[in-house]
């Protein structure tokens, strides 16, 4: 692995959650509140906690088991696991994205690429 891939695998892995949860928040404004977060893009693994507008309870939820496929252009990503602490999001999630692959847009290939570089698949040498 490279020094820059190290270093934004780092960056992404030790940016204070406060700052990502302020940049979060400010986008959600009046929808929902981002109250945890946590990325081990060694691990392949996003924890996400939120708290809707009106709702009293926070959602957990776990996206497990990232893998980057880059055997071709566009690169895609695929979630193989996903838990949530609501069983209504848990169904919904594990019809609507497990183990589908979402195209990685052109623009940020490259620093997905180093994100998960220990977790991607490429073709087999023939």
């Amino acid at each position: 692995m490279s020094y820059k891939s190290s270093w934004v695998k780092i960056a992404i892995n030790k940016t204070p959650t406060r700052i990502i949860l302020w940049l979060a928040n400010k986008k959600l404004k009046g929808i929902a509140k981002l109250t945890n977060l946590k990325i081990n893009t060694n691990e392949g693994m996003a924890y996400v906690q939120i708290l809707l507008t009106g709702e009293d309870e926070p959602i957990e939820l776990w996206l497990e088991e990232l893998e980057l496929i880059a055997n071709e252009e566009p690169y895609k990503l695929v979630v193989k696991q996903v838990r949530s602490s609501k069983v209504w999001l848990e169904a919904f999630l594990t019809k609507a994205i497990l183990g589908r692959e979402w195209e990685v847009p052109e623009s940020q290939s490259e620093l997905i690429w180093k994100l998960f570089a220990s977790r991607v698949t490429q073709p087999e040498d023939e």
